[in-house]
């Protein structure tokens, strides 16, 4: 977790009790919370580790381990329903569009700890994993009565699209009015939700406490809550939880706000919490280092700007991770690629799908006013480490011819035309329909593999993998890191897809509401079309990509959900094997 060092356990002696809700609760004197500012991200990570928690409880294996992307919508679900059964009232659920510049260095160590964590889990897992049986998750169980796992023990990594998965689920659902991504860090979203409604921010993040929250804002320590007997008859609960008050906190320290204390505590993690709230009060000190001081409160300030999301926001249908390019505004823009669950000692699984996020930044470089090079910094795993690539944009002319390769490569991929039918897929049809993308996928990889003169995956592994081969009784399945690098291989090309159709939907929406300005032709590139430049942006330009984008775009519209399309081995052969019995 990004955030201050030992700030945390700073202000763990001044969590205090609180209630969640209004309803099944006796009469004490402690606090009530009953309405919530929820920080997505954090959420999220505590439901996949409850679940986590539980299916490795049951089964020592991968696949038997690691909780479906499903399984993660539902046990979000299930959350917020007890949330809202106890009386809580949610005001906003908050996810972040981007991350400024200065967590860079932050993120590639987030990066390098997940692909130490997915080393050491293969090193320890080298034999073939055995596929255990899985019942459904029992999720009162999961999570409210699971214990937290040990962190000694060896784990996957979690599922790289995770927090875009309940974004998607959360948009389909009853609390799709409540659910924001927003531009930049949901941090101070977060805060100027809970100060403007007198909230508490259910977090993880104890960095929170350093925001304005109001005299009556206060944080939810996320991993703190617990459900118990309310004491009011039989099956009758409560939801108990720590909460933080950062002015009375501040009140306590004698500092003027909890902003001072945190900066000597990011200052020097070393000192003791006697140390930091003392040079705290030293005004003479924060004048000698106001330089500094100013710049680290900066982050914390709730702008004008930052306030309630207006309806319709541009990044409401969009993944964080394709949000931050829409969102920079940098020449050069990051995006940072976690390592899929793959064989770390083979090539990176993003290593494949390159070319589509190629077309996937020229367009959305094309789309830009006014007309500048872009050219994206891709951070992924590459051997042992975390390395960075440039990926320059297409010409105009690259752009055209690959916009309509692409148009062909998709219309060849559907050996049904599922995307001319308005009535709802029946189960045959979306099998179908996943099929045709894992096959889209395979054969992408192979392309990949040829060009760069490497020998293609055998077709047996291909069948294999997705559960093509005929089952055979008697015998238990096996899963082996070949399968499970080919599949993460298939899953860098099918997110990659997934990128390119937000993208595109992104650009044509950003035509429909009359956004931005024509460029100027007197401003657009002379520069000949030999690759790496920017597009040009003639009028007669726009209106041939334009055309191009929307039939991309309605080739890609019936691309499924993360839940249903990024399946695990054992997923993808029990419902393929489903539908040829």
């Amino acid at each position: 977790m990004m955030g201050i060092l030992r700030l945390s356990q700073d202000l763990q002696p001044y969590a205090v009790s609180a209630h969640l809700g209004t309803l099944t609760q006796p009469a004490t004197n402690i606090d009530t919370i009953d309405s919530l500012v929820i920080d997505g991200p954090s959420l999220v990570y505590h439901i996949f580790n409850r679940l986590l928690a539980y299916r490795a409880s049951r089964s020592p294996v991968l696949d038997g381990g690691l909780p479906k992307y499903s399984e993660i919508n539902q046990g979000f679900q299930y959350f917020l329903g007890d949330l809202e059964g106890c009386g809580v009232q949610i005001h906003h659920i908050f996810f972040d569009g981007g991350l400024p510049p200065s967590k860079h260095p932050l993120r590639l160590g987030r990066m390098e700890k997940v692909r130490v964590q997915l080393e050491r889990y293969h090193m320890q897992h080298s034999l073939d994993p055995m596929i255990a049986a899985r019942g459904e998750i029992q999720f009162e169980e999961a999570l409210w009565n699971t214990p937290v796992m040990s962190t000694r023990k060896s784990t996957p990594p979690p599922p790289p699209f995770m927090v875009a998965s309940v974004i998607e689920f959360l948009r389909a659902s009853k609390w799709s009015q409540l659910v924001s991504v927003v531009l930049g860090e949901a941090d101070s979203f977060c805060a100027e939700a809970a100060r403007a409604g007198s909230a508490a921010v259910l977090t993880n993040d104890s960095d929170l406490a350093v925001h304005e929250l109001g005299p009556n804002g206060s944080l939810a320590l996320l991993g703190s809550i617990e459900k118990k007997s309310s004491g009011q008859g039989k099956g009758k609960t409560r939801l108990t939880i720590l909460s933080l008050h950062p002015k009375a906190i501040a009140d306590r320290l004698g500092v003027p706000s909890l902003v001072r204390f945190a900066f000597e505590r990011d200052m020097d993690s070393s000192i003791s919490t006697a140390m930091a709230r003392e040079r705290a009060r030293d005004q003479s000190r924060l004048e000698n280092l106001s330089a500094e001081f100013s710049e680290f409160a900066e982050q914390y300030m709730c702008l004008p700007s930052q306030t309630k999301p207006a309806a319709g926001f541009p990044l409401d249908d969009i993944d964080p991770r394709t949000a931050e390019l829409i969102g920079s505004t940098a020449d050069s823009p990051h995006i940072y690629l976690t390592p899929i669950l793959e064989d770390p000692s083979r090539d990176s699984s993003w290593s494949y799908g390159s070319e589509i996020r190629q077309l996937v930044y020229s367009l959305l470089s094309w789309s830009r006013r006014p007309s500048r090079p872009m050219a994206v910094v891709e951070h992924a795993r590459k051997g042992q480490r975390i390395a960075s690539t440039t990926v320059s944009q297409f010409s105009r002319t690259q752009l055209e011819d690959q916009l309509r390769q692409m148009i062909n490569t998709l219309e060849q991929a559907y050996t049904t035309h599922l995307e001319t039918s308005h009535s709802p897929l029946d189960e045959d049809d979306r099998t179908s329909l996943l099929l045709n993308w894992y096959l889209l996928g395979a054969n992408t990889v192979q392309h990949r593999l040829l060009a760069l003169g490497k020998r293609p995956v055998r077709l047996s592994l291909l069948h294999d993998t997705i559960g093509l081969t005929k089952r055979r009784r008697g015998l238990p399945p096996r899963v082996t890191w070949d399968e499970i690098h080919f599949l993460g291989q298939v899953h860098a090309v099918l997110y990659s897809y997934r990128m390119l159709r937000q993208i595109s939907e992104h650009v044509l929406r950003v035509k429909r509401q009359g956004q931005g300005q024509p460029r100027d032709p007197q401003t657009a590139s002379s520069a000949e079309d030999g690759g790496g430049n920017p597009p040009r942006s003639t009028d007669s330009d726009r209106d041939s990509i334009q055309t191009l984008t929307q039939e991309l775009s309605s080739k890609l519209k019936d691309m499924p959900p993360i839940a249903d399309l990024f399946l695990s081995v054992s997923d993808l052969r029990s419902r393929f094997h489903s539908a040829s019995d």
